[in-house]
């Protein structure tokens, strides 16, 4: 398996032009991620937590590519000459496409383990929640849906706040009572077995 280093990671962040707001919302998802795959590991369980922390480190270098116009029109005026020339490069090449396709047909070549893992981190995915396969795909999916920009909340802080934001964006077509219950039940099967409750995170990323 193929696998950037941890270091290398961050520099992939810098190189493309990943936004501050971002790289700490990945960072604080690679923190909640990482210590679930240890719980998990600890357990006896198959997981690769190298995998799962280079991949929640990368989970939204793309992230930019699938903003809305409207999205697109207000944070655009935000970035630097260079930025903004190279996201609307990366835009152009992936356009009408998610971010989580994105990442995964940046990366398949080269970190095929990584695109795969992403191809899944997604909210959307749990409409269908057998997409996900393995325990890393699972820890990154759900890592994300705890982390609210850079702190760690609950599941429902976690969507109260993004139905609100896609409302407010007019995004739509998903079934969101569904993802959510999904979402829900795979908390609870990700965490029967272990050591730690889901309400626990928080203070065990905040102690350190």
């Amino acid at each position: 398996m193929n696998l950037p280093t941890h270091e290398e990671c961050l520099q992939m962040l810098k190189q493309y032009h990943v936004p501050e707001h971002i790289v700490e919302h990945v960072k604080g998802v690679n923190k909640v991620a990482v210590l679930i795959a240890n719980e998990v590991g600890e357990k006896g369980i198959d997981v690769n937590v190298e995998l799962v922390d280079r991949a929640s480190l990368l989970h939204d270098m793309l992230r930019l590519v699938c903003l809305t116009p409207k999205q697109w029109d207000i944070f655009s005026p935000k970035l630097d000459a260079k930025s903004l020339e190279f996201w609307e490069n990366m835009r152009e090449k992936y356009n009408n496409e998610s971010h989580e396709e994105a990442i995964y047909l940046e990366l398949k070549e080269k970190y095929p383990e990584i695109a795969e893992v992403l191809r899944t981190h997604g909210y959307k995915i749990m409409e269908n929640p057998e997409e996900l396969k393995t325990w890393e795909q699972k820890i990154v999916n759900y890592a994300d849906k705890r982390v609210m920009h850079d702190v760690v909340v609950s599941l429902a802080e976690r969507f109260e706040e993004g139905h609100k934001r896609n409302e407010e964006n007019e995004e739509g077509g998903i079934d969101t009572d569904k993802i959510d219950s999904n979402c829900f039940e795979l908390e609870k099967q990700m965490f029967k077995n272990l050591d730690i409750t889901p309400e626990e995170i928080k203070k065990l990323i905040e102690d350190g």
